[in-house]
């Protein structure tokens, strides 16, 4: 029969690769090193993605103690949390694109109508909109051929 205290213990290994990087900026204030530490974890696991939590729950079973092994309860509130942090990135999602039509739609409504508002660089202009265009920074109004932001309208009138 085997002495268990012969068996050696096996430790998790969680290196570095398997955590998100993440940069931190620094204060003018010191803080202790262990605070700091804390914050740098809570950083990385707050920006942490659903695959790196996968990588770093399935590397903590590779690892983990057959003698000691993690609570079962542990494992399905990690696998929990998982599926919430995937729901949440789902519904960000969606969001963002509700958020993007919302604001075509709104700009849309705009066309034929004098508005009043500024260009990006904030040069004040009021005009008669004759068109949307779309970019990757949201919809922009065309006043006599300038391209005004729909978020720098100030009024809108008939």
């Amino acid at each position: 029969m085997t002495n268990i205290s012969t068996i050696p213990a096996i430790t998790p290994s969680i290196t570095s690769s398997m955590l998100p990087t993440t940069t931190t900026p620094t204060s003018s204030t010191s803080q202790t090193g262990s605070n700091s530490s804390a914050a740098n974890a809570t950083n990385a696991l707050a920006s942490m993605t659903s695959s790196e939590f996968l990588q770093l729950l399935v590397a903590q079973l590779q690892n983990q103690n057959p003698l000691n092994p993690t609570d079962p309860s542990t494992f399905v509130a990690q696998t929990a949390q998982l599926t919430m942090v995937q729901a949440l990135q789902g519904i960000q999602t969606v969001t963002d694109q509700t958020n993007q039509e919302t604001g075509i739609m709104s700009a849309t409504s705009m066309i034929g109508k004098t508005v009043t508002g500024s260009l990006a660089d904030g040069t004040p202009v009021t005009g008669l909109v004759s068109s949307v265009s779309v970019s990757s920074n949201g919809p922009s109004l065309n006043i006599a051929g300038s391209a005004v932001p729909i978020s720098s309208i100030t009024s809108v009138s008939s």
